[in-house]
Order: structure tokens, then sequence, then C-alpha cells
């Protein structure tokens, strides 16, 4: 009776008011002190908890006046009767209730020795669980199929081989992208081409990269030409700057130059020695940065201005891009830069560029400047565009003098055709060749036919028979010359000069004439003084140059002058001038 009397106390719970005046209160058990103190407005409460368990204790539990701050939680003093109060842990606390300790206690008096002492549990099976046979593999595979459709990635499918590259493990790092140039065979070297071609249509692939390996490259590479990584990635991919050369080219027949600087961009980087034109561009850069930032933030929200490296779009991973930085603002959104400081104009302003240079970038009409459509540079900038998924350009051109800037949209129809046009050269041209060298040998096995000798007749084309594919008619205009002859500060120009100007110069020391049949690939030509392997040469209209040859990409060509344009070296132009 006692025992079962405290089990019927143990449910119980009597709140008492030991306060007979205003301040006392009493609530039942679901009501909390914030309740009741809502209701009449009572500070201070007493909570006297009944409970027995063997024996009949009273745990009386008191909680502190609310009055002084109502947001405080209410806390509980230890009962009165307990000196001391130890943390377990909460498997080996005995919940078992007094009514199973009974049972338990009643069997063991009566010598039953299938009880068991402690927490309750189910040991034996079930009547169904016995009948249920265990799934064969197809069930299993089956399951984890369905699983696998659910879309909540369970955690069991990632020790499944099936499953399992559906996890990412959070702890590895994204495995950098491998160059394209891992993808040489000297065992294909003598190869024919179509055997090439077949085994480039297998390996197409080797450019894919994951939006996570683009954006771990592009982090890394942020110093661009100071990087090797970024030579790296570069080769093989056809890069913004050379989109317009690559869609200007044979695919039969591809110009050296182009192949080369695509496929061994380390090899044909700029110079960046002092007195080099291209030096001056790449030192004032950072001005033209500047410049650029503070006009623009005058007029934009939030304008920010920051460095980038090489973007490599996983959507068309054989096309890569380096802007000169990445801007944002809050009124105008994502956009690339690309600043450009010609030094032929650095004394000029904009205006006076376009006005008297026809080959110029920009053009003025109707008050304002614009990109000309046919311009490598507009290929380069709508490539960027398209690549770093940005909204515009900012095309930024800077002299001594001024500061143009000319924000560029996205023209979709013409980066669609140039796109096409880049995965064939890198399909057929560029794996060729990064495969088994393929143009290049073609090149070296080439001789030239025209005769270096000075006093031999020059014609208006004067370059080895290796050409780019296309017929006169069809071939671009010759980018202006960039280099200058060694010692002089001087700008390299193209200018319809007669060839007849052009003799009456007297050059101030000329060079010892050359031996007939004296010329093999071990002479030195150019400025460079390297032989005529290194790449496409072209020879100076004028026959009293000291020179004479010059490799296209010393004095800044990309392809070969067409046959009805006079073309100068830098040091005899000048003198023309």
């Amino acid at each position: 009776f006692f025992l079962s009397l405290s089990v019927f106390l143990c449910s119980v719970f009597t709140c008492t008011n030991k306060d007979s005046d205003e301040d006392g209160l009493s609530y039942e058990v679901g009501q909390t002190p914030g309740t009741q103190r809502q209701r009449g407005k009572k500070n201070g409460l007493k909570c006297t908890t009944a409970a027995s368990g063997g024996r009949s204790n009273a745990t009386v539990l008191h909680s502190q006046s609310l009055n002084a701050e109502p947001r405080v939680p209410a806390y509980w003093v230890i009962p009165s009767g307990v000196t001391k109060v130890e943390g377990e842990v909460g498997f080996k606390i005995d919940f078992t209730s007094a009514a199973a300790k009974k049972k338990n206690l009643d069997k063991a008096i009566n010598g039953d020795g299938n009880h068991q002492q402690g927490l309750r549990t189910c040991s034996a099976p079930s009547a169904f669980a016995s009948r249920v046979e265990p799934p064969t593999e197809q069930d299993m595979k089956v399951f984890r199929e369905r699983l696998s459709k659910a879309g909540d990635n369970a955690i069991a499918l990632s020790l499944v081989p099936e499953h399992c590259n559906s996890f990412r493990d959070p702890v590895k790092p994204t495995p950098a992208p491998k160059s394209l140039k891992a993808v040489r065979n000297t065992k294909l070297d003598n190869a024919d081409y179509s055997t090439l071609l077949e085994y480039c249509d297998k390996i197409k692939d080797c450019a894919n990269m994951t939006p996570e390996q683009a954006s771990k490259l592009e982090r890394k590479t942020r110093e661009q030409s100071k990087c090797e990584e970024w030579f790296a990635a570069r080769a093989g991919r056809v890069t913004a700057s050379q989109l317009h050369a690559v869609c200007h080219t044979s695919i039969e027949s591809p110009s050296k130059t182009t192949v080369s600087s695509v496929c061994y961009p380390q090899r044909n980087c700029a110079s960046t020695k002092p007195g080099d034109p291209r030096h001056w561009g790449i030192t004032q850069e950072e001005t033209a940065r500047h410049q650029y930032t503070a006009v623009m933030a005058e007029s934009h929200v939030g304008f920010c201005a920051e460095k980038c490296g090489l973007f490599v779009n996983p959507e068309f991973p054989y096309i890569g891009a380096s802007p000169d930085g990445l801007v944002k603002c809050t009124c105008c959104g994502s956009g690339c830069l690309e600043v450009k400081c010609p030094f032929k104009h650095k004394l000029k302003t904009v205006r006076q560029a376009c006005q008297e240079d026809k080959t110029f970038c920009l053009q003025f009409d109707q008050g304002k400047f614009t990109m000309k459509k046919n311009h490598r540079f507009y290929a380069q900038v709508q490539c960027q565009i398209f690549v770093t998924n940005t909204e515009f350009c900012d095309f930024v051109v800077w002299t001594e003098k001024d500061l143009c800037i000319v924000r560029v949209e996205p023209d979709p129809e013409f980066f669609s055709a140039q796109r096409e046009r880049a995965k064939i050269f890198f399909e057929k041209v560029a794996l060729p060749e990064l495969v088994a060298k393929h143009f290049s040998r073609c090149h070296i096995n080439c001789k030239p036919i025209a005769s270096a000798h000075p006093s031999s007749k020059v014609t208006k084309s004067k370059t080895k028979p290796v050409s780019s594919g296309a017929s006169a008619s069809q071939q671009p205009q010759p980018r202006l010359p960039l280099c200058s002859s060694p010692g002089k500060m001087n700008t390299a120009k193209t200018k319809e000069v007669t060839q007849k100007r052009a003799l009456s110069i007297s050059p101030t020391k000329k060079r010892s004439p050359v031996k007939r049949g004296s010329r093999s690939l071990k002479t030195l030509w150019c400025y460079c003084r390297r032989t005529e392997e290194e790449d496409d040469m072209v020879a100076c209209d004028n026959e009293n140059c000291e020179v004479k040859w010059f490799h296209l990409s010393c004095v800044g060509l990309q392809c070969i002058p067409r046959e009805d344009d006079a073309w100068f070296c830098p040091t005899c132009d000048q003198q023309t001038h």
C-alpha cells in the first residue's frame, strides 16, 4: 500500500502559496511564472514538489524572486536535503520504474534466472523478423539507385563505388588542372596528319576543367606574366589577344607565328627590355589604371577595380582570357578592364591618333569614340567579356596627353563565329602541334626561295614560302611594327612609301654582302641575331637596308604584309621621314 501511494505521489505536483497577502500566488503544472505574473502581477513564488523513491522524502524547489528583472530565466535551488550533486553519463543512469524494480526483485527471490538486471531490452527477435529473408545484391542495387535519386545524398552511398563520385571530400583540395603540354607524344612525331587528327580527336577533352579548377587557376595566376603557371595554362589555348590572328589564318597551312604564340607562349613573350616600345606600354599601365579608377569613382557608386589572372570558361575551355582587371559598381554591375598605352601616340591625344592613324583601334564619329569591329582589339575585348561572364568591358587608351574610356557591350553574334573558328584551330592545329610538333617540323623543312643577297632584286613580298594560307585579297592589313632598332627610341611605321623614295636613302653603314649560296638555317638575321627557323620572316622594301630580313614577331607583325603594300623596317621608315 505504501509503495503504491509513493508511486501516486510521484506524479502529483502541488504548488502552494506561502504568503496570504497580495504578493503571493499559486499555479498548477503547465503554467509558467510569466503567465501568472501577467495575470496578477505577482512577485514571489514557492513551488513544492512531492516525490518518493523507496522512501517518503519531499523535495522542495524554490525560485528566486522575479520582481527585480522580469527577463532573467528562473533557476532552481538545490533541495535542502541534498548536500552534493554529481553529474553522470546518461547511459549509466537507471531509469527503471519502481514497479519494474519490484518485479525483478520478486523474480530473483523466486529463483527465476531468466530475469535481466538493469535496463529492460528486447533481445529475442520477433516472430516477424525471423520470417524476413536478407536482401539480395540485386535488391540492394535497386535500393541504392532509388536512394540516390531521392536527392538527399545519403551518406551510405559514399561507400558504394557506383555512387561515391557524387560526394566531394571537403578536406581534399581541388586538383590543379594539368597543362596541355602534357599531351606530348614522341611516338607520333613521324605520323601523318590524318593519323594525328584521329589521335587528337580522342584527347580533345584534355582542356576540360571544372568550375572549381577554373576559379583556382584564376586565383593562382594573378601575377600573369610573372607567374610560371600563367604560361603553362595558356599553352595550347587560344587566348583573347590571339583570337583575331587565329581567325584570320589558314587551318591547312597556318602561320608559324600564330602557331608559336598559341602553343609556346613563354617562348614568344614580349620583350620587356628598356627602350622597347612594349616595355613602355607595360610600365605605364599602372598609371593608366589609377587614372581610370579615379575618373570612374567620381561617377559610379561603389566602384572598385582589382587585378585578375587567367580565366578559362568550362563551357569552352580551349579559350582563355587575361584582362587587365575586373571592375564592379552598384550602378552598372561587373565588367572587365583592358588598358592600352600606345607608344606610337604617346605625345598625342586620342582624337589626334584617330585622325592621323588609319590603323588605330578607335574611331571618332558623331562626337564619341567607338571601337572598330574589324580591329584585333575588338576580338580581344569580346573574348574577355564572354570568357569572364561579365556584362561589359571598359577599353582604356592612355597617352601622356589624354585618357579615353570606351565601354564595349557584348556582341554574341560576333563572338559565336570567333568561338567556332577557335575550336577548329584548337582541334586541328594546336593539338597536333602539342602532340607531335607537326607544324613546327613542316616549317623547319621548308626552304625560302627568295635570295638574301643585298644586290639581288627585291620584290614587295619578301617572305619565306610559308604563308598564312589566305589569298592576298583575304589577308588582313598588317599590324603596325612595335619594336625599334637597337639603341633608338624611334616608332615603327607602315606607310605607302614608293620604292623609288626608299632607294634614294643612303644608309650610314652598308651591310657586307652575303655570298651566294651561303644562306642556311645557321645564318643569323633580324635585330635579334637569330636563325630564320625561329619565325616567319619579312624583308624591308629598302634595298639598302642594313638588316634586310626580320622575324615577324621582332617587328610586331602577326601576318605577312599584303602584296600591294610596301613595308619598311623601323630604321628605314624613320630615315624616310
